[in-house]
């Protein structure tokens, strides 16, 4: 296994950190968001400013996206959009240190299959079978 400074992350350089959360069901295992507060701005940022959550079998091993899905925002300067391969177990899920928080247009960058998804409001979902052709919108349970 290669050491931490050795992994290559597809956050770029602008990746915010990691990101803690927990699954709601495995299929997509989904990471909590809460709904923000008053205080939240009520216009949409630029894309450039905004956050995303992606797990590390995306952003260091490489894995496509094969489940994406977006909640509320958590912050001012999340997107509210989350990345899964499709093939994180529950455990895997279950310990927030495989949760990267990334520039939402670094990772767009990286994986441009994803971009199309961009504008879609919160709620929605898309998967693809095994990473690979078009996303298909499903229900966010």
């Amino acid at each position: 296994m290669p050491s931490r400074s050795s992994e290559r992350r597809t956050c770029g350089t602008s990746d915010a950190g990691r990101a803690g959360g927990s699954i709601d069901r495995l299929r997509g295992a989904r990471v909590r968001s809460p709904v923000p507060g008053p205080d939240a701005p009520s216009k949409a940022r630029s894309m450039t400013s905004l956050t995303c959550v992606a797990t590390e079998v995306i952003t260091t091993h490489q894995k496509p996206v094969g489940y994406a899905y977006r909640t509320a925002p958590a912050t001012p300067t999340d997107s509210g959009w989350r990345f899964l391969s499709g093939s994180e177990s529950e455990k895997y899920m279950n310990q927030p240190r495989h949760y990267i928080t990334c520039a939402l247009d670094d990772f767009a960058r990286e994986h441009p299959d994803v971009a199309p998804l961009l504008a879609h409001p919160a709620g929605s979902a898309f998967e693809r079978a095994d990473g690979r052709g078009a996303f298909e919108a499903v229900p966010l349970e």
